[in-house]
């Protein structure tokens, strides 16, 4: 899903999983004039922390503790 409205951003957040909660990365859109979030993906990765994008915004990197992965960028979603 790609964001084409102007005003909204769209951003990647990390997080700790556990069984009740196994998603460790959201897409999440930005309202940019109230701040206003809303999750548009969630992607199954465990505790998927550290996040960083490439200068191109094309590449997301996760690093999980002594894992690390990577994923193709294509609006809100990620492509392994």
């Amino acid at each position: 899903m790609a964001l084409s409205t102007i005003g909204m951003t769209l951003v990647f957040i990390g997080c700790y999983t556990d069984a009740e909660n196994p998603n460790g990365i959201h897409a999440l859109s930005v309202n940019e004039q109230t701040g206003e979030m809303q999750v548009v993906e969630s992607y199954r990765l465990r505790n998927a922390i550290y996040l960083v994008k490439n200068r191109a915004g094309n590449r997301l990197y996760s690093c999980m503790g002594k894992k690390a992965a990577v994923f193709e960028v294509d609006g809100a979603r990620l492509n392994p």
